[in-house]
């Protein structure tokens, strides 16, 4: 499976490329369903909602569709404090 994240130049990728990436993803980590929004100097380059939120029902993923981020958020919230410990902000202000 190639790897868009290894693309040195981002003029290289496409939205077809993207969305073989995606589904190619998806199967390799039997992924039921994803949303991917790419924003590229300050536009959205690149949206789509692929396969399905709900195994039982067929509900399909859309830009609607929300996903729990559960222990994810642990992982933002330490980037953030490192981000600011790194620019010596005071969390306080």
């Amino acid at each position: 499976m190639m790897s868009l994240l290894q693309a040195q130049d981002s003029s290289l990728l496409s939205k077809k490329s993207i969305d073989t990436y995606i589904k190619e993803a998806m199967h390799a980590w039997k992924i039921p369903g994803v949303a991917v929004c790419i924003v590229k100097d300050g536009a959205v380059f690149y949206q789509q909602a692929n396969g399905v939120r709900n195994w039982k029902t067929g509900a399909l993923v859309d830009e609607e569709t929300l996903f729990p981020l559960a222990s994810v958020s642990k992982t933002f919230t330490g980037v953030l404090f490192a981000t600011l410990e790194a620019e010596r902000k005071n969390i306080t202000e």
